[in-house]
C-alpha cells in the first residue's frame, strides 16, 4: 500500500499532539489509495491504553467522506506500532486495514488487517504523491 508523505506526516502529527493519549481516526481512500485523514475524538474509558470512536462520530465521518473510508488508525504513544491484545479483542472488521502509529522511538507507522483468527501486516510505502 502506498501513502503520500503529506498524509503520513499528518498521521504522525496527530499522534504526537494527542500523546500520551492514543490518537484515532479514519482514512478515506480514492482509487484504492489513502487520500484524506479524518481525525476523531478518543472516547475510550482508558484513552492512554485503548481507543474508541463513538458510533455517532463514525457516522459523521462516513457521511462527510461520502462513505469512502478505507482504513482506521490509532497510535501507541509508549509502544511499538504492533497490534496489542486489546486491539485484537476490539477489532470489528478485519477487511478494514488498521494503521498503527508507534511513538516509542522514532515515530513509525505499520498497517495490519486485525482479526480474531488472523493478523496480516500490509507493506506501507511512503511516496511524495500517490499519483507517482
Amino acid at each position: 500500500m502506498r501513502i503520500s508523505r503529506a498524509l503520513f506526516d499528518e498521521l504522525i502529527e496527530h499522534a504526537l499532539e494527542e500523546s500520551p493519549r492514543e490518537a484515532c481516526g479514519m482514512i478515506a481512500f480514492e482509487n484504492g489509495e489513502p487520500a484524506k485523514v479524518y481525525r476523531a475524538t478518543n472516547s475510550a474509558a482508558n484513552p492512554e491504553h485503548e481507543y474508541e470512536i463513538s458510533a455517532f462520530e463514525q457516522f459523521q465521518i462516513y457521511a462527510e467522506s461520502g462513505s469512502s473510508i478505507g482504513a482506521v488508525y490509532h497510535s501507541h504513544p509508549v509502544s511499538e506500532p504492533y497490534p496489542s491484545e486489546v486491539d485484537v479483542q476490539l477489532s470489528f472488521d478485519d477487511c478494514l486495514p488498521s494503521f498503527i502509529i508507534g511513538l516509542l522511538r522514532e515515530p513509525e507507522i505499520c498497517v495490519f488487517r486485525i482479526g480474531v483468527r488472523r493478523l496480516e501486516q500490509i507493506s506501507l510505502n511512503i511516496v511524495e504523491s500517490v499519483t507517482e
